[in-house]
């Protein structure tokens, strides 16, 4: 299992980096979007103390009982909009529900301030290419497992209790198998 993930994985990275290097730009995402975004977010942002979801500040959860940081919330939101979005993929939709704030990964509090480096830098700009590319292209399944296999790029590396929940996101095609 963990052998199919990485080849995906892998081929995607690839696909990124060939689509990374097309000049077309997305209504939605616009390179100017996209670089206010950048500079605004990066892991060279210091990090606010006593916000909601900072080290003294958890956000209250149902399923926390300790509360949530910042990027554990946010990555709930992520889950929430993946999952809104599957069922459009599912029905070939060329109509995707937006997703916002994700841009966010790389700025917010985690519950371990320690992993937030250049593994985490990576993987979550990973994901953000990955998203990106999703939402410049027509969507498919395998655009859309792109975004899901980043997202299991970073779990499988840190954090690795909601994986189950990733790989529920993952649509299967002809010959395919689930991560």
């Amino acid at each position: 299992m963990a052998q199919h993930i990485i080849a995906r994985l892998g081929i995607f990275l690839l696909c990124i980096g060939i689509g990374a290097c097309e000049t077309s730009s997305n209504a939605n995402n616009s390179p100017s979007q996209t670089a206010a975004s950048s500079k605004a977010c990066t892991l060279a942002t210091p990090l606010k103390p006593g916000i909601p979801g900072s080290p003294d500040n958890p956000i209250k959860s149902d399923i926390n009982p300790n509360g949530d940081s910042e990027l554990s919330h946010l990555m709930r939101k992520m889950l929430k909009d993946l999952q809104k979005i599957r069922p459009s993929i599912l029905a070939q939709s060329k109509t995707i529900p937006p997703v916002q704030g994700h841009e966010r990964i790389r700025c917010s509090w985690p519950s371990d301030p320690g992993i937030r480096g250049p593994l985490f830098g990576a993987l979550s700009d990973t994901y953000l290419s990955s998203l990106k590319f999703f939402e410049s292209t027509a969507p498919t399944n395998d655009s859309y497992n792109g975004v899901v296999a980043a997202c299991l790029g970073c779990h499988n590396s840190f954090c690795p209790g909601p994986i189950h929940l990733i790989q529920n996101l993952w649509i299967e095609g002809p010959g395919d198998s689930s991560p």
